[in-house]
């Protein structure tokens, strides 16, 4: 992964143990201490630990992978309260009369909904992955000639309207599977493609990184809340 200029966290190293034992033992779930990975460094004097400011290696990355603008890929997630975009009547002081609108606080009773979305350098974008709050879908939410959302958008649904792990993984998936665009556009796959994105903007698990690894896939981590400047 250091090869990748993505050195692990902590956190993500007692991921990986994790997983990895529970690969080798499926019938036997186990958790790992805090300070594993301190015992870990013991046993591999090669590894230590440093602070890192991984945006100094973006660039040489880029030329390393032979990175071009179409296979630049910006992934940043945004979300929204329902119905809070309408105009509503507002009581307000007439010295913002001549403002363009006034301001109106939300009652805190609004769901939310998420949306993943992922431009290209060379000016095109992927279609986004919704995730409405609730158990389901409905129909009505995807099947409305109000909306004509496209078939190809992925929609999905959380206790919290919120993506988890399992969803960043089946976007990560279709839009930059083997047989998606993305890959198409790198050569079948056969060049590398470069995923920016922020710890806020993506929950960045083991299985995200292996799969990255897996399809050629350069995984590169922005400081948090700084991807959606870039799109």
């Amino acid at each position: 992964m250091q090869d990748y200029c993505f050195p692990p966290r902590i956190s993500l190293v007692n991921e990986m143990a994790i997983y990895l034992y529970s690969k080798r033992n499926a019938e036997h779930a186990k958790s790992i201490d805090c300070n594993w990975h301190l015992a870990f460094l013991d046993r591999h004097p090669e590894l230590g630990i440093k602070y890192s400011r991984q945006i100094e290696h973006l660039e040489s990355a880029i030329v390393k992978y032979d990175i071009v603008p179409e296979n630049l890929y910006n992934l940043d997630e945004i979300s929204y309260l329902m119905e809070f975009t309408q105009s509503c009547r507002v009581i307000y002081g007439k010295d913002l009369r001549q403002q363009n609108g006034a301001l109106c606080a939300c009652d805190g009773r609004r769901e939310m909904v998420t949306v993943i979305e992922t431009i290209c350098a060379d000016g095109s974008q992927l279609l986004p992955m919704i995730i409405f709050k609730g158990d389901g879908v409905q129909e009505s939410w995807v099947e409305n000639s109000q909306l004509c959302m496209p078939d190809e958008i992925l929609v999905g649904y959380s206790e919290n309207g919120w993506t988890d792990r399992k969803k960043s993984l089946r976007y990560l998936e279709h839009f930059f599977g083997p047989s998606s665009l993305t890959a198409a556009k790198a050569s079948n796959g056969s060049r590398f493609r470069m995923l920016l994105f922020d710890v806020y903007s993506s929950p960045v698990t083991w299985e995200f990184l292996l799969y990255c690894l897996q399809n050629r896939i350069v995984p590169f981590c922005l400081p948090s809340h700084t991807t959606h400047k870039l799109q």
